[in-house]
């Protein structure tokens, strides 16, 4: 035998594990003490490590990506519905893909308590499938508005959370770069009042306010789904509540109201709310409202020279003089009305605001200073902040122990300090919340002093 064919032959032979010369104790019978015959068990299929995962759905996205850049390209007619094609098969590629679904049912599951889930994330991605119908149920809960309606809220469990988040980082990578004046995610609401400031600074003094009734539930998901190149399947089974097996909660949240002592044409008002356009409560719904309405400052771009700043629904327009403040709020209102995924609900224009006119806006409250804006809480958030205080006022006096006066304090300064910091833009939050703190520890020691003599 050649050497050769020695090396093939040994190549040939199954090898022997380290510890094959070991001798593996038999099973026991549990009835006579007989070795017990079990099925041989299959091999395990090699599991895909999240690191592998990401660089898989890296490659993915990049072509998807290549593909969206094509269908958006100035381009022929034919080249368009070539390059539409391969950005649909790219996007499905992508749902379908294990590692997609690895690494959404991976940061899905970190949302729920460890002790409720039934699930690994690679059994939980290879349960879930956007393309199929989910009988997980869906529990409808209403959240009370300062108006005294109710906001109806979907809370959902992790199969559709994990298909919410699969569709979600598609998006965020075909869509990233989106006009940097729409602040839901970049910056949040101080970068908004930031912006507002400085455009305020540079001259901008005219500004009215615009805000989209109901956004949400006013697009059409099956337009959304063309804009996004999403297959129809996916829209309808992870989009909206259309199809969802809806349930209402036992309480409504916060006040905690039984939904059975709810008028039943209301309840049923709102269970049809809620399966209308996007699903609000939804981890996708955020985004793709910020990337359609994107498309509404790119219909403002030629309208002349005006900034635009939006968060989520909310648009501030900001211009140098009154008519063309005028103008660029008819303008937006048509751009909403003839929005590609529209047209969007019924909206509502402030009152034409001079330079200096107060304003607020997002829970701020503006104020003209000269050539700059003041900006401290909006009235209703100071409000809701004095009954904080003024309900610790009231334990305090009927205190009748150090340690109960103690834990007052402690739980008063946490729910006002979190209300109060979450104004980031209000440069003076932090003296305001301890000017009142200080106020309430002082209280608390004469209270103490009293209980003592």
């Amino acid at each position: 035998m050649t050497e050769k064919n020695r090396r093939q032959d040994a190549r040939d032979k199954p090898r022997r594990s380290r510890n094959s010369s070991m001798k593996t104790p038999k099973p026991v019978s549990a009835e006579n003490g007989a070795p017990s015959v079990q099925p041989k068990r299959p091999k395990r299929l090699q599991r895909l490590t999240f690191a592998r995962a990401e660089r898989q759905v890296r490659k993915l996205n990049r072509h998807a990506r290549t593909a969206r850049a094509l269908h958006e390209a100035p381009s022929s007619l034919s080249e368009k519905f070539v390059a539409g094609v391969a950005l649909f098969e790219a996007n499905e590629a992508i749902l379908r893909s294990y590692s997609a679904r690895l690494l959404a049912a991976r940061e899905a599951i970190k949302d729920f308590d460890p002790r409720e889930i039934e699930y690994s994330p690679a059994e939980l991605a290879r349960r879930m499938d956007a393309f199929a119908p989910c009988d997980e149920p869906v529990q409808l809960t209403l959240k009370p508005k300062p108006d005294g309606h109710f906001r109806p809220t979907l809370n959902f469990g992790v199969e559709r959370r994990a298909q919410q988040i699969l569709v979600r980082n598609l998006i965020s990578v075909q869509f990233g770069e989106r006009p940097w004046d729409q602040k839901l995610f970049n910056g949040g609401t101080k970068a908004a009042i930031e912006q507002i400031k400085a455009n305020y600074e540079e001259g901008y003094k005219f500004a009215c306010h615009l805000d989209v009734v109901e956004c949400f539930s006013s697009f059409n998901v099956e337009k959304v789904a063309q804009e996004l190149s999403l297959p129809e399947e996916v829209a309808n089974n992870v989009l909206t509540g259309q199809n969802f097996a809806i349930e209402h909660s036992s309480t409504i949240r916060e006040d905690r109201v039984p939904f059975n002592s709810m008028n039943p044409r209301l309840s049923e008002e709102y269970l049809e709310k809620a399966r209308r356009g996007l699903s609000t409560g939804s981890k996708v719904s955020p985004l793709i409202a910020d990337v359609m309405l994107s498309l509404v400052h790119i219909a403002l771009v030629d309208v002349g020279d005006i900034k635009v700043t939006s968060f989520a629904d909310n648009f501030m327009v900001q211009t140098r003089d009154r008519a063309m403040l005028r103008n660029a709020a008819h303008s937006l209102r048509d751009a909403l009305q003839q929005h590609p995924a529209g047209p969007l609900g019924e909206h509502k224009v402030e009152t034409l605001l001079a330079p200096w006119d107060p304003f607020e806006f997002l829970g701020y409250h503006l104020e003209p200073n000269g050539t700059r804006l003041m900006v401290t809480m909006s009235r209703d958030n100071t409000e809701r902040a004095r009954l904080i205080r003024a309900n610790c006022y009231q334990e305090l006096r009927a205190a009748i122990c150090e340690e109960e006066i103690s834990n007052i304090v402690l739980e008063t300064d946490k729910k006002h300090r979190s209300l109060v910091y979450a104004f980031g833009a209000w440069t003076g939050r932090l003296r305001f919340h301890d000017k009142k703190m200080r106020k309430i520890r002082i209280f608390a020691k004469r209270a103490l002093d009293a209980d003592a003599s």
